[in-house]
């Protein structure tokens, strides 16, 4: 009863000072243990059971304290989901329950330092696999609409914008954007390579070979713009053909663009380093003065892609240039393109199995068709 009472004066004491106060035997409890608890205070058997699956997905990170536990060990955890797991014989989950699993272990860690059971969240800041989202018809852009905006950011356009009339209504008037030759460039390259904005942001100009014919992404530019680290994944550093109009660019770029730092490709017009977040905010500006203000910057990675698709590209080679971790992941984003493929398949099971001598097979009396490689 006295240490219950200790701890309860403690407690209300650090309110009163209006501190954050944690017993520290709190954080003796393991991650483990904490998302038992989890389980048994779900409201259905549905959930309880999920909270179960999930905690078999721990490994050695739901064995520790969580008052010991650090953002790094996290990571760690995070990243063995996707890239092997050691509990599981090194196999992997995919990114959707790789991603489910970790957001469950933020929420656990969010709780507890709500019950001021821990007094920093190590899950706050943590990557988690990107969520896997099929991609529709709609967000990819025509091969006309991409040249349309390119064209808009090298001459300049019309916006809309919110402003008031002299009474202090809510009004509208046009603005000219400003043309930015630069911007236009970076469209197009960025629609012939499938480079993430981050990455084209951080390109630099010793990331591209001497003859131009291809790039290596190695590095992206941080969220701030200052400076530039590696991709988030292994699967992200990877080299990309260049075609000669991607060449043609590049040469324009490097003899009238504005270059960022440390030799950076693309720059703002004040020589700094662009992010993805100021490359989105460009983007925006040309959009409604080409009557694509649905379109997103993200669209015309996209774009890059769906091109390798109908160009007959396998999901393997069209997965290595794009920077997926997988194959299997290429296929669920951009599964409604290989769909169009049906017809082909029904044409190649007519072609090989009802030949001539298939069709007299149905007739019966006709000879085995023997196809390559086959022994009996």
């Amino acid at each position: 009863m006295r240490k219950h009472a200790v701890k309860y004066e403690n407690k209300m004491k650090a309110d009163a000072d209006g501190d954050d106060y944690v017993d520290p035997e709190d954080g003796t409890i393991t991650l483990r243990d904490l998302a038992e608890e989890a389980a048994e205070e779900a409201a259905g058997d549905g959930t309880r059971i999920q909270h179960r699956y999930y905690a078999t997905q721990l490994g050695d990170v739901g064995d520790t304290p969580i008052g010991q536990i650090k953002r790094r060990h996290l990571q760690r955890w995070v990243n063995s989901l996707t890239e092997g797991r050691p509990w599981a014989d090194g196999k992997p989950l995919g990114e959707t329950t790789a991603r489910n699993v970790g957001v469950w272990v933020c929420g656990l860690m969010k709780r507890a330092k709500k019950d001021r059971r821990i007094k920093t969240n190590p899950a706050e800041d943590l990557v988690l696999p990107d969520p896997i989202v099929e991609v529709l018809p709609s967000d990819i852009p025509t091969v006309d609409q991409v040249h349309k905006l390119m064209t808009v950011a090298r001459s300049g356009g019309w916006a809309t914008v919110s402003a008031t009339d002299k009474s202090g209504r809510p009004a509208t008037r046009r603005k000219k954007t400003l043309r930015n030759p630069d911007f236009a460039r970076l469209i197009g390259f960025m629609a012939s390579t499938g480079m993430r904005p981050s990455e084209i942001a951080g390109l630099r100009w010793q990331d591209i070979s001497d003859d131009m014919t291809r790039l290596t992404v190695t590095v992206q530019a941080t969220r701030d713009g200052k400076g530039t680290k590696p991709p988030k994944t292994k699967a992200g550093v990877r080299t990309i053909p260049l075609c000669l109009e991607v060449r043609d660019i590049l040469v324009e770029q490097r003899e009238h663009g504005k270059a960022g730092p440390a030799g950076t490709v693309f720059g703002t017009r004040r020589g700094a380093r662009h992010n993805a977040g100021s490359l989105v905010d460009l983007w925006g500006k040309f959009c409604e003065p080409a009557g694509l203000d649905h379109l997103t910057l993200y669209c015309l990675r996209h774009f890059y892609a769906s091109m390798q698709i109908h160009a007959g590209t396998s999901p393997v080679a069209v997965s290595r240039t794009m920077g997926h971790k997988t194959s299997s992941i290429t296929m669920q984003v951009y599964t409604h393109l290989w769909n169009n493929d049906l017809d082909l398949v029904a044409g190649a099971v007519s072609s090989l199995l009802w030949a001539s001598d298939g069709q007299n097979a149905l007739g019966g009396g006709a000879d085995v068709i023997d196809f390559p490689g086959q022994t009996g």
